[in-house]
């Protein structure tokens, strides 16, 4: 019982057929939650990133007032004032959000489309990169303009990725040569 309880590293670190196994399943059963519910799980991520940061900064805000470093103290007041937009107001923290990843996007698509365009060939690749970055910048447009189902989209998008990346895994476990005496999957046992 001890050996299974203790062996968490293993499984999660670990290139035997359990550890593949348990994290491909743990990556399709989150897969299938996030492409079911996307809309929730911007708000449920988003409440606990405001969490986060608001016990952050209180805790910026402790140490920094034990050791009277009072510029600290202030910036650790700031992140926990701002850690209350999305523990309050979810809504409005999942729109702030979709706009910082907004800016991203555009700001990334647009210095790749500078690229391609210094790189001045016409290969491959720079065809690809023109295209990605064009992509990027639609993507960013959409985030700014329909910021909830942007979110949505992009969170539906991250659930079948972790979907197919845990029914990989699963096969992929499969595969890998068994343990001594053949005792390595759950139903093995």
């Amino acid at each position: 019982m001890w050996g299974t309880l203790f062996s968490a590293p293993e499984i999660i670190a670990g290139n035997t057929r359990r550890s593949v196994f348990w994290r491909g399943l743990l990556a399709l059963a989150a897969g299938i939650l996030i492409a079911l519910e996307p809309v929730l799980t911007a708000y449920t991520l988003t409440v606990w990133f405001g969490w986060g940061l608001l016990s952050g900064g209180i805790w910026i805000v402790l140490s920094s007032c034990y050791h009277r470093k009072w510029g600290w103290a202030f910036y650790g007041g700031l992140t926990a004032f701002a850690a209350l937009l999305p523990v309050f107001y979810p809504g409005a923290g999942v729109i702030a959000l979709a706009w910082c990843i907004g800016v991203v996007l555009l700001g990334s698509g647009i210095v790749k489309i500078h690229i391609c365009l210094a790189l001045e060939c016409s290969s491959a690749e720079n065809l690809f990169c023109f295209i990605s970055s064009v992509f990027s910048i639609l993507l960013g447009f959409l985030l700014f303009w329909c910021p909830v189902s942007g979110m949505a989209d992009l969170f539906w998008a991250l659930g079948i990725l972790m979907m197919a990346g845990g029914m990989t895994q699963i096969v992929f476990s499969l595969r890998i040569p068994g343990a001594a005496r053949g005792r390595d999957l759950p139903h093995d046992k």
